[in-house]
């Protein structure tokens, strides 16, 4: 879409695809140009390419359309005609199959499966990510909106040919710190005092998708800081990132932009759809930010360095410059994040 101008003002519009002469609301939201399913922001003359998820195509669709789904307004749309001289598709459909009843496609990069039986909910979680990249989700620290802050999560990865789920703790945004003899921050159940209640099932790695299924009590945990699952709606967080040099979550690159509630308890229902990717190629593209680094400091008179520890920088600094995850912290040589000395 070239030279793209919306106002983003409504927080229930998002891109709209679907049959008929017209936008209606029987359409369907799909992905922004970030994959992202959430309510659209603001564009100012941006061109930008959108992807039809799954085996969707151009031929299954008559429009598309800005749709507000909550005022069933059209803020503006194109009909696609009939007989387009289209070239064949370069992507490839990674079909995925979940035993579980319940789907939500979070991302397209990202969807979780469930399912309640008896005391205790299953969940399968399959993200299109590098091999050595985390999952996390859980429920929200807060009743009334997804708030990382106070959250009790499930962060699941591959190590080889072994899986992992683990159950973290998030009082900070900063990597677990003693803090006057108290953990604080992204933490292990156990280290504060809690219980690891996730019990992995099973876990693979099949044409660049990364599933693994585990499963936890809904009540009765045995741990006072575990939230409790409910089968009504309820405010969750998520999030795609890298590990750390101690196999712990540390850089995440993708995450919701707002407020995500799932219903646990509901009837049956499957909004997922199935990935893609670019037919010579099995592995998958992500957005590269352009890191700092490395940074040198180059000075043969210099006799006296300052060193300070600080934050690691994200996809852009200690990981961007080196290709490998830190910590959390790194040092600061002279103002300069973990430079090159000559």
């Amino acid at each position: 879409i070239p030279d793209l101008t919306y106002d983003g003002l409504s927080k229930s519009a998002y891109f709209w695809v679907g049959t008929g002469p017209q936008p209606n609301s029987a359409g369907k939201k799909i992905p922004n140009e970030r994959g992202y399913i959430d309510p659209i922001g603001a564009y100012n003359e941006e061109t930008i390419v959108l992807e039809l998820p799954g085996e969707m195509t151009i031929f299954d669709i008559d429009f598309l359309a800005i749709w507000d789904d909550e005022t069933k307004e059209n803020f503006g749309s194109v009909l696609i005609p009939d007989e387009l001289n289209i070239p064949p598709s370069l992507t490839k459909i990674i079909k995925h199959e979940s035993r579980l009843p319940n789907c939500e496609q979070l991302h397209q990069k990202l969807q979780i499966n469930w399912e309640i039986f008896g005391p205790q909910i299953t969940f399968q979680m399959v993200a299109q990510i590098e091999p050595k990249d985390y999952i996390a989700f859980g429920l929200s620290g807060s009743k009334n909106s997804s708030q990382m802050i106070g959250s009790d999560v499930a962060v699941s990865y591959l190590d080889g040919h072994l899986g992992y789920t683990n159950d973290y703790n998030i009082s900070g945004k900063f990597p677990c710190t003693n803090i006057f003899g108290n953990y604080r921050g992204v933490c292990l159940d156990s280290r504060v005092g809690g219980v690891d209640n996730y019990q992995i099932h099973l876990f693979e790695r099949v044409d660049s998708l990364t599933k693994i299924t585990f499963r936890r009590n809904i009540i009765n945990t045995g741990d006072e800081g575990d939230l409790v699952y409910e089968k009504n709606g309820q405010y969750i967080v998520w999030a795609i990132g890298k590990l750390n040099s101690l196999r712990e979550p540390n850089i995440h690159y993708i995450y919701p932009k707002g407020d995500v509630r799932l219903e646990f308890g509901r009837k049956a229902e499957n909004n997922c759809f199935h990935f893609t990717s670019l037919k010579d190629s099995v592995g998958i593209i992500q957005p590269k930010a352009k890191p700092w680094g490395p940074l040198r400091l180059l000075n043969r008179t210099l006799t006296t360095f300052y060193a300070r520890i600080g934050d690691a920088g994200g996809l852009k600094g200690y990981y961007g410059s080196s290709g490998s995850g830190s910590p959390g912290m790194v040092w600061y040589i002279n103002g300069l994040l973990a430079p090159i000395l000559y």
